[in-house]
Order: structure tokens, then sequence, then C-alpha cells
């Protein structure tokens, strides 16, 4: 039963996405610590998820997550538009698994 769903991206992707934010934000375990050890923490996640409550403070993450400048780490397009488009597919994700008040599976 799936209400919503989408591919974050593959395991080289996330890896790039935790290396990325990684050089944009010092100590990114603890300005985004639900993003950074329950979600990007592996690009395989199988039978992991995120409780309601953990989903609440990812998207504060994720507002936070967008004031961020990656634009110093002279990203070639495709990337920059690749960490654009995880943070558009998980903000999606967050909403609904908020509007029905359900917690977000991998």
């Amino acid at each position: 039963m799936i209400l919503d769903g989408d591919q974050l991206g593959s395991i080289g992707g996330i890896e790039f996405i935790r290396e990325s934010l990684a050089q944009a934000v010092p100590r990114p375990d603890r300005h985004f610590p639900v993003l950074w050890s329950k979600v990007i923490y592996d690009g395989a996640h199988c039978g992991d998820h995120l409780k309601l409550g953990d989903v609440v403070k990812l998207r504060d993450e994720l507002r936070r997550l967008r004031k961020v400048d990656f634009s110093g780490l002279s990203l070639k397009s495709e990337d920059a538009n690749y960490l654009k488009q995880f943070q558009s597919i998980l903000t999606a994700i967050v909403r609904t698994a908020l509007r029905v008040q359900k917690p977000i599976a991998f």
C-alpha cells in the first residue's frame, strides 16, 4: 500500500549528495541529522523508515537545505540539477507523508 513515492537516486548519486553536502556545510551531521543519518547515509535502503516525528524534522531540514550555497563547489550544471531534483522529490514525499500523517518507508 504505497501512496506516493519516487527514486531518490542511485547508490552513486546518494554518495554524490553526501559528498556535496559535506563540502558545502561544516558538520552536516549536526545541521541535517535526519537527512544525514537516516536518508542519505546509504544508497541502498531496504526496509528502513522514518517515523512521523523524523518526517517533521526532515521537513525543517529540507527548508534549511534550500538555503545551502552549493555554488562554491563549481558543480557541472547536470550535477547542480541533480541536487535540486533530489530536494524536490524528497520535499514532495515529505509533504505527502505529513498530509496523511504516515511514516516514510525506503
